[in-house]
């Protein structure tokens, strides 16, 4: 678990303690690459999290910095839904190893159970209830699989989303996440793609293209061009007025003990940067 060296180490704890300094409560966040700092694949990963050795080596490292920060948050890249037993055991095993400091999690935004979602299934919130403290439901990209150019998130999805999670947990210490950038998808004959865009790209580029912004229903703002290659792009994204409609949509629908993960800090639109007093 990096860092590994006295060195990284001091480094990671200054920059710790200055946080602390500035009132901030701190969490070290864990996840899993590879040596040139890419998310390690589920061909690595998996046999990792299977590797009974493997499981305490990197638990003992991480309980090994845990003192210098107030909560270890565990964002794991996507697995297998056959790696179930072995992440559940990992967790587990992890919040033995932390006492009075359970890890938090961040979760695949699953709607169903079993998850409706590319292996999301190997994170089983119920095996794991005793031994999480927040789970932070990734409710981005909510047209990442489907091909279909719409909104990065949707109310009704968050609502649907976390009420799952609650009942998995049997408690309320969900948060949801809502993303501060938007989704630019191309559309070419053989293979749609996207990719996350800033609201201040977004902007620059309709105007670049002389295109005029739409206001969806939900209150999206979107626009569509044919790009000089041929493909066909189309633009969603959001700004300070819809950003605070799906907040004060989700305050009518979520429990005032449901918290909000801002995702993407710095694309959002320069506006709505008092988010942060805006959901109760």
């Amino acid at each position: 678990v990096a860092p590994t060296t006295a060195e990284g180490r001091q480094a990671l704890a200054d920059t710790v303690a200055s946080l602390h300094t500035q009132g901030y409560a701190v969490d070290l966040g864990i996840t899993a690459r590879d040596e040139q700092g890419r998310e390690l694949d589920a061909t690595r990963l998996a046999p990792l999290l299977r590797d009974p050795l493997a499981r305490e080596s990197s638990i003992s490292a991480i309980a090994a910095l845990s003192p210098i920060a107030d909560g270890i948050v565990v964002a794991l890249p996507q697995l297998p839904q056959t790696s179930e037993p072995d992440l559940t055991a990992w967790i587990n095993q992890l919040a033995t190893a932390l006492p009075g400091k359970k890890p938090s999690l961040f979760a695949p935004p699953s709607g169903s159970e079993p998850s409706d979602l590319p292996g999301g299934s190997a994170l089983n919130l119920r095996a794991v209830q005793g031994s999480v403290n927040q789970v932070y439901a990734m409710t981005l990209d909510l047209h990442c699989c489907d091909n279909v150019a719409g909104p990065t998130t949707d109310s009704g999805w968050i609502d649907a989303v976390v009420g799952l999670a609650q009942t998995q947990l049997g408690r309320s210490s969900v948060h949801f996440a809502l993303p501060l950038y938007g989704t630019s998808f191309v559309s070419p004959v053989t293979q749609p793609t996207q990719r996350a865009v800033t609201y201040l790209e977004a902007v620059g580029l309709a105007s670049q293209q002389n295109l005029q912004i739409l206001r969806s229903e939900a209150g999206d703002l979107h626009y569509s061009y044919t790009a000089s290659d041929g493909s066909r792009r189309e633009v969603w994204f959001d700004d300070g007025p819809s950003l605070l409609l799906k907040l004060s949509q989700l305050d009518a629908l979520l429990s005032p003990s449901v918290g909000v993960l801002y995702y993407g800090l710095g694309g959002e639109d320069p506006q709505s940067r008092t988010l942060h007093g805006a959901f109760s």
